[in-house]
């Protein structure tokens, strides 16, 4: 989320020439986050509560609904990176990233209240 808003922040100020590079660094901090909840969390619950089909199927949920949300994060994100906003499309830039912040926040709250509960090392 520090990133996120670092974009908005330099989106806001006008400052395209630093959205490359922080988009870039969005980018790996959220594959690297994905990458790492997939391997060790999802895992790891899914193992630990394959006995339990309610919990498993709302596991199962979760993972796909974070799927789809990884891949509309990662085009926008390669769509700017690719062509950066300009003075012209930054309005568009800002409706799109406006729209990826509260999936996002939403996101961390359900992981916190009701996902990371079920990890218990």
């Amino acid at each position: 989320m520090r990133i996120y808003t670092a974009i908005k922040t330099a989106a806001t100020e006008n400052r395209y020439g630093d959205l490359r590079d922080l988009l870039s660094n969005f980018k790996l901090t959220f594959q690297t986050h994905l990458a790492v909840e997939n391997v060790r969390f999802y895992v790891y619950v899914q193992q630990h509560m394959a006995l339990d089909a309610d919990t498993s199927t709302f596991i199962a949920d979760v993972r796909k609904e974070m799927n789809g949300i990884a891949r509309a994060v990662l085009k926008f994100v390669d769509t700017y990176m690719a062509v950066p906003p300009t003075p012209s499309t930054v309005t568009g830039f800002h409706a799109e990233l406006d729209q990826i912040g509260p999936v996002l926040v939403q996101r961390v709250q359900l992981e916190e209240s009701r996902l990371y509960s079920l990890y218990q090392p």
